[in-house]
């Protein structure tokens, strides 16, 4: 898919040096926290983003000490692509730190994915 992207600067003829990277054109980075990354859903979505080479993922999950057998590994292939935060959705602190975290490391949100299914604690 990728090979199907019109550069910008390509089709203007720009030189090569108008590119963040010295060899030439590239993808920009797509930051994308996706709650519920745990599991299901985002985990399937943090799996096939993590295989991109311009992702960087924030996989939001309930308690960052435990990130599963599923998440854990991936993490550990892509520690610059695959950085966990803390997300529960019945805690809205916990949304307010992630978008804090994401500001101070990438400065920028480009996709949301709001998969988060189920919370142990409920908001009336």
């Amino acid at each position: 898919m990728t090979d199907q992207i019109v550069y910008l600067g390509e089709r203007l003829g720009q030189a090569s040096s108008r590119w963040p990277h010295a060899d030439g054109p590239r993808l920009w980075p797509v930051t994308s926290p996706v709650s519920g990354a745990s599991r299901g859903i985002g985990l399937g979505l943090v799996k096939a983003l993590s295989e991109r080479d311009n992702a960087i993922i924030y996989a939001g999950i309930r308690d960052v000490t435990k990130p599963g057998n599923g998440l854990a590994p991936l993490v550990r292939a892509h520690p610059d692509k695959v950085i966990l935060v803390q997300l529960n959705s019945g805690d809205p602190s916990d949304a307010s730190a992630a978008a804090a975290t994401i500001k101070a490391i990438s400065g920028k949100l480009d996709v949301v994915v709001a998969n988060a299914g189920e919370s142990a604690n409920r908001v009336a």
